[in-house]
């Protein structure tokens, strides 16, 4: 692995540590990374060729090629990569400075199809190049070559999401009604993405592109006397609970 010696924070670079290496595993050798998390780093994997299966928080994905997947900080994790087939890509991971004020990351799904990966994949061979042969500016190329990783891929989950979800309003309108149909329950994001065969970030990012709003309000669509434990819960931030039984 290589890595690029760490940028000071007094400095305007949004990146404090990352590293890339490329991968790959020949047809009948297997590999697997265990179950593990990184707290403060950003992983993602840019798959070119084969298939790679990744656990994350007990959810399981398949990962093709000419796919990203994102591993947010923080995320339980493993990788196995089968004997099946040819398997090779790049991995990168990235710490952001905690001052930069926003992380278009965070709100990326965990799996993104790529439309155009002969541009990105031109992208991760230059930061590798950068990185293996540092030159005076290398510090400032890899700063923007990776927002540039990040905004395209930002734009690529955007594509997928407006093919996937352009009748918003109808998928609301089943989230409220199975919302309200289940309050005496305790939901999560993650109760309701599985309902809809969505993941977590998929149906925060679909409120927020419909409605402006981060993630689905419980409390809105609950019966009345029940608003007050649930917008409790969804201040938290740890989940949403329309708490009937504390009532």
């Amino acid at each position: 692995m290589i890595f690029l010696p760490n940028v000071p924070d007094s400095t305007p670079f949004s990146f404090v540590f990352h590293a890339i290496q490329s991968f790959s595993y020949p047809q009948g050798h297997s590999q697997q990374q265990p179950l593990h998390r990184h707290p403060e780093t950003m992983e993602l994997l840019l798959v070119l060729e084969g298939n790679v299966h990744c656990t994350i928080d007990t959810k399981t994905y398949k990962v093709s090629s000419g796919t990203v997947l994102f591993i947010q900080p923080g995320s339980w994790h493993e990788l196995k990569y089968t004997a099946a087939e040819q398997q090779n890509g790049y991995r990168l991971s990235f710490i952001r400075n905690l001052s930069t004020e926003h992380a278009p990351e965070a709100e990326l799904p965990p799996v993104i199809p790529i439309s155009d990966l002969t541009g990105l994949e031109a992208l991760f061979v230059q930061l590798h190049q950068e990185t293996d042969h540092p030159q005076a500016d290398s510090k400032q190329m890899v700063h923007h070559l990776i927002e540039m990783i990040v905004a395209l891929l930002s734009r690529f989950g955007d594509s997928r999401s407006s093919i996937d979800y352009r009748n918003f309003a109808e998928t609301i309108r089943k989230v409220k009604h199975f919302m309200e149909e289940n309050h005496c329950r305790s939901l999560t994001l993650e109760n309701l993405a599985d309902e809809f065969s969505l993941d977590k970030y998929q149906l925060a990012r679909l409120f927020k592109q419909h409605t402006g709003m981060k993630s689905p309000p419980i409390h809105h669509f609950l019966p009345h006397g029940h608003s007050k434990t649930a917008a409790e819960y969804y201040r938290k931030f740890g989940g949403f609970h329309c708490g009937c039984n504390r009532l």
